[in-house]
């Protein structure tokens, strides 16, 4: 996915894929029924200059007249199409877990560097083995920076591989599935 790709479209408070925007834009606009089956950008473009909307320059408009573009690079992994339901990143949810309701800080960081090595398919070294096997009971400075460094690393290595991590009260990890 190219991060200038037009992947979905903002329209009244909410985000729809280029199937479903025609649908929207519809509800407010008389469009063809051959507009149906025309590329979305073409039908776009047509309603904006049968109202006099300048695409070339979204700050003249607002997107609750008008859908603006939403390219790859401004994606979060789990947006999904407000009419659809689909998500539009092409991202799916590999591995959730729950955070501090269910462990500690310490704890969650573990089983993320596990849940990465897991999916990344690698073994972990004795030394990280170690680290995260005490993690918990350790109220140890350098152990516990020693454990925020590896899953910075591990975040890393996820990206690296085209997965990405999203950090709320526990978290997410996103990519596509083999």
């Amino acid at each position: 996915m190219n991060s200038a790709e037009i992947i979905a479209y903002t329209y009244r408070a909410d985000i729809y894929c280029p199937k479903c925007i025609i649908k929207e834009l519809a509800k407010r606009n008389p469009i063809s029924p051959a507009g149906f089956d025309m590329p979305v950008e073409d039908v776009l473009n047509q309603v904006a200059g049968a109202n006099g909307i300048d695409r070339g320059d979204e700050a003249t408009y607002d997107s609750d007249d008008f859908p603006k573009v939403v390219f790859a690079v401004y994606l979060e992994p789990s947006e999904v199409c407000g009419n659809c339901g689909n998500n539009l990143s092409g991202y799916d949810m590999l591995v959730i877990r729950e955070g501090a309701s269910q462990r500690t800080a310490d704890e969650g960081a573990a089983v993320f560097i596990s849940d990465s090595a897991d999916l990344l398919k690698v073994e972990l070294d004795d030394a990280t083995k170690n680290l995260i096997d005490f993690t918990g009971w350790l109220d140890n400075p350098d152990a516990e920076e020693a454990l925020f460094d590896l899953v910075t690393e591990w975040e890393g290595r996820l990206a690296d591989a085209g997965f990405v991590a999203v950090w709320d009260d526990g978290y997410i990890i996103y990519g596509r599935k083999p």
